[in-house]
């Protein structure tokens, strides 16, 4: 067997094992970025049975942790929730994926059959559909409300001062104040910093003769499964803006966010 370990070997240095795989042991440098690991050159294995150590060529794959989430789906495609891989597992061994879709985020081992010999594995892809649609979700759905998902539809930008910020300076405000009878309701409240909210108080804006940047809206429920998502992986992106209106307003966002990312690898575009 070899073990895939991650980081330097170097005394007072914790090393990594991530994984088991069959013949030699590699060791080999590492880029993280968040929690997902991304080899990048080659390894040295070494073969006990014979002694021998030798350069393995170079490869380059991603090894996600198992907190990466997996957006299941019904047969029909539609975007249902974010699930983890021990429900992923579940829907694979009962039976109930009719199709998965992107690049496999982790593949899980489970014991060795006595009869066959052989190992059960699991291959975990980004997107599982499974059998079924969800009829709840109907053009009355009001997907449901929390910071969380609000400072994400607004880009974590306060929508008076346009300033971005961090989640623990920002706030809810109610454009129509509640003590004027306005609701807590998406279309009614936007991301705001907290000095912009004291600042406004009990008042609308036009009373406090502050600006909206924005106009808040009501996302759609791929829309909400986006924002709900805490690493998205280019996938599920993708996958999930298929989804999206037209004219959706985080549609715009992210496509404008690809397009300075192209710039930025590209930069020849702007001749």
């Amino acid at each position: 067997m070899y073990v895939v370990w991650f980081g330097q070997q170097s005394s007072g240095q914790s090393e990594r094992r991530v994984g088991l795989m069959n013949c030699c042991c590699y060791r080999v440098p590492v880029h993280r970025e968040m929690h997902r690991y991304t080899i990048r050159c080659a390894g040295i294995a070494f073969f006990p049975a014979t002694g021998i150590t030798k350069v393995i060529e170079s490869r380059v794959f991603t090894v996600y942790e198992l907190s990466q989430q997996v957006l299941r789906t019904d047969a029909a495609g539609m975007p249902l929730e974010w699930i983890n891989y021990q429900d992923a597992v579940r829907f694979y061994h009962a039976g109930r994926v009719a199709y998965f879709l992107g690049a496999p985020v982790y593949r899980l081992r489970g014991g060795i059959n006595s009869r066959t010999g052989m190992r059960s594995e699991i291959e975990v892809n980004a997107i599982v559909a499974t059998h079924g649609t969800n009829k709840t979700l109907t053009q009355r759905y009001i997907p449901p409300l929390s910071n969380r998902t609000l400072f994400k539809r607004d880009g974590r930008v306060c929508l008076y001062c346009g300033q971005h910020f961090m989640t623990s300076m920002l706030s809810r405000d109610h454009v129509t104040p509640l003590s004027q009878g306005g609701a807590d309701s998406w279309k009614n409240v936007v991301t705001a910093c907290k000095r912009c909210n004291n600042h406004k108080a009990g008042r609308t804006p036009e009373q406090a003769g502050m600006a909206l940047l924005a106009i808040p809206f009501q996302p759609t429920h791929a829309e909400y499964i986006y924002l709900k998502g805490k690493r998205v992986l280019a996938d599920q992106m993708d996958f999930l803006r298929s989804h999206f209106p037209r004219k959706s307003p985080l549609r715009h966002r992210e496509d404008g966010m690809q397009d300075a990312a192209t710039t930025k690898d590209h930069p020849d575009l702007l001749q």
